[in-house]
């Protein structure tokens, strides 16, 4: 029977990516930390850019097994060309980066991004955009793991930050000194950034044959022999 379920899980995830792969991948959102820019207000932006030494991290937990197909997120770019987003499993031990889950490069003129209000960062008022980025290929979390989601640009990409939800576990990291810190390490107020995760929930064995039966599909089944 094991066997079967395996079989049976397959292909009715493959037939879910299918479906998934016909629609744009913003129908199917797993998690949403929404600008405050989507209500009308103004918003900042913490860089996340190795020109200014630091990188942004905001951690997601997988609700179910699922299959990431892509982020959104929103920020305001200069004089940015590619666009790194990087997922990490959380590390049991010392609740930082763990191993490297997913990682995928993108061209600012390839993710489009528009125009979503404006933002402030340190020095100046700028436009805040929100682009969406569709992994080539999907990658599986694990139902209860943490995952550390970084965004960082090549040029001074900056994150938009106090989202409307979110659970206020923001990480920084200094590149120049090898070393990362919390929100309270740094004395900011606990905040959130700003990004959605899209994907599809991953059926287990007694969904996908539910389903099956709906569709009025039998499981093959192994004759026993003497």
């Amino acid at each position: 029977m094991k066997q079967i379920s395996t079989v049976i899980t397959l292909t009715v995830t493959l037939a879910c990516a299918a479906g998934a792969s016909n629609a744009s991948i913003t129908d199917h959102v797993l998690y949403e930390q929404l600008s405050p820019t989507t209500q009308g207000s103004g918003a900042s932006v913490y860089y996340s850019n190795p020109n200014e030494d630091q990188i942004m991290y905001d951690r997601y937990t997988a609700a179910e097994n699922e299959s990431v197909l892509g982020i959104g997120f929103w920020g305001a770019f200069y004089r940015d060309t590619i666009i790194t987003i990087s997922v990490y499993e959380q590390d049991t031990q010392s609740g930082l980066l763990g191993a490297l889950a997913h990682e995928q490069e993108f061209l600012i003129t390839a993710l489009d991004p528009t125009i979503s209000g404006t933002v402030m960062d340190e020095i100046l008022y700028a436009e805040e955009q929100h682009a969406i980025a569709e992994f080539d290929q999907p990658f599986t979390t694990q139902q209860g793991q943490s995952y550390w989601i970084a965004i960082t640009g090549d040029g001074e990409f900056s994150w938009t930050y106090d989202a409307l939800s979110g659970s206020h576990n923001t990480l920084y990291s200094n590149t120049a000194q090898d070393s990362y810190w919390t929100n309270a390490d740094l004395g900011r107020d606990p905040t959130n950034l700003a990004f959605s995760v899209y994907g599809t929930p991953i059926p287990g064995p007694a969904t996908s044959i539910v389903l099956l039966g709906l569709l009025g599909i039998q499981p093959a089944r192994r004759r026993r022999s003497c």
